[in-house]
């Protein structure tokens, strides 16, 4: 059993060689035909296939959807080749009897090489010719053969996959329905797609600044973006959503993980919608908005702009120099290790800079400002006496932080010593006397 993606999905000895096509490189020629007879040239037990039928135009046209469905995450391109006796891959339906009885489709794949080096790849896909293939219903059987002829193999074959990545909401490739729907996939999968890039290279595709409001499939959508400034956005969206923007993390618009960002792929911002949302940001310079729910949004280590909008959120920013605004209602915003701006808006907030040196403002409510020990040096811009608090935790009396507080001009300013200071603008120590606590 193991954890490892490219072991668990790829035909053993794969990993041992160089990839037949890489990223950045030009797109992979991949010749394929819709076969009626059997290929001398193709796969040696194909020879075994019988009741060759003809595929008819509507079952072409979808199987050329999937094809062109690969083609958006793989540096590949299908081409349609007629009356040749040995194509990249071959495409039919036969009989599925005798040692094939009970089975849909089979697909598979064979390749040659000289040290480490793939010099010729041969595959095939055939479908039971009693199955409709032109039918969505059939996407998943499509995807499954063709992954086949393409390197993959199912996940519970060894070296195994882990039990708990077995099924179709992380690959095509598992004869397990996802978990969390009870359906199989109509699209390549998250682990799908990084281990066929890892064979083929990875396609450049939606280079622009593109916004994804939900999932594009019936069932999981797998996001794969090479470019641009780009965004999940659920501002249309009819309920709550758990948004996540890191790779390899899923997001649920609907009532299940619905869509998942595929590894390599960096989408910078997030949106929520009406109603209690859950966003989390990723390692880039995220703006992220709560919209007019309760929500929770929490950034990572880039430098984030963070808006709670409407309702009463929480706003917690990560290691990098972040922008935290709660605007209306009550919330409660906290930085993280860099130099953060935290604004709390209207209302009444909880404000906590963290570790980083920050500028603190609370805006149009009863604030309550809170500092643990090493908080850094802080700044508030706009204290209101006998409104806004003063929070010290690490303390256990009132006189151990007026004691090493000091008026400086026009403002307060507290040195608690070892980098750790606290400035307030436009106040006198006599003025916040009643408004510090511990």
């Amino acid at each position: 059993m193991t954890t490892d993606i490219l072991d668990g999905l790829q035909y053993e000895g794969l990993r041992a060689l160089n990839p037949v096509n890489v990223t950045g490189a030009a797109r992979y020629t991949i010749t394929y035909q819709f076969a009626t007879t059997y290929q001398p040239n193709d796969l040696a037990f194909s020879g075994t296939y019988t009741g060759w039928t003809a595929l008819n135009e509507a079952e072409k046209a979808n199987i050329r959807t999937q094809l062109a469905h690969i083609e958006t995450f793989l540096n590949v391109s299908f081409v349609e080749t007629f009356g040749s006796n040995d194509p990249v891959l071959n495409l039919g339906k036969i009989s599925m009897t005798g040692e094939y009885d009970g089975t849909t489709g089979l697909g598979g794949s064979w390749y040659r090489y000289s040290g480490d080096t793939i010099t010729k790849w041969d595959g095939s896909a055939v479908f039971r010719n009693d199955i409709d293939m032109s039918q969505a219903s059939e996407d998943d059987l499509i995807l499954h053969e063709i992954g086949h002829a393409m390197g993959l193999k199912h996940p519970h074959a060894d070296p195994t996959l882990d039990e708990a990545f077995d099924s179709n909401k992380y690959s095509i490739m598992s004869y397990e329905s996802n978990p969390d729907n009870g359906e199989d996939s109509d699209a390549m999968m998250l682990f799908d797609v990084y281990a066929l890039q890892d064979i083929w290279g990875a396609a450049d595709y939606n280079t622009g600044n593109d916004t994804y409001t939900g999932k594009r499939t019936d069932t999981v959508d797998t996001i794969w973006d090479t470019g641009g400034t780009d965004g999940l956005d659920a501002s249309a969206n009819g309920a709550a959503v758990i948004i996540d923007l890191n790779q390899g993390a899923f997001s649920q618009f609907g009532s299940y993980d619905d869509v998942v960002i595929a590894y390599g792929v960096e989408i910078e911002n997030a949106i929520g919608s009406a109603f209690d949302d859950d966003i989390t940001g990723n390692a880039l310079a995220n703006r992220l908005e709560g919209g007019t729910g309760d929500d929770r949004v929490i950034g990572a280590n880039g430098h984030d702009t963070m808006f709670g909008g409407d309702g009463r959120d929480k706003l917690s920013g990560g290691k990098g120099r972040d922008s935290l605004l709660g605007e209306a209602d009550r919330d409660k915003l906290k930085g993280g290790g860099g130099r953060d701006t935290l604004d709390g808006g209207a209302r009444r907030d909880k404000i906590d800079g963290g570790r980083g040196d920050d500028t603190l403002t609370g805006g149009a409510g009863r604030d309550k400002f809170l500092f643990k020990k090493k908080f850094g040096d802080d700044t508030i811009t706009d204290f209101k006496e006998g409104k806004d608090i003063l929070k010290f935790r690490s303390y256990s009396d009132t006189e151990e932080v007026i004691e090493v507080g000091q008026d400086v001009g026009d403002d307060v300013v507290f040195d608690f010593g070892d980098g750790n200071s606290l400035t307030v603008l436009n106040m006198s120590l006599a003025q916040l006397g009643d408004d510090i606590l511990v």
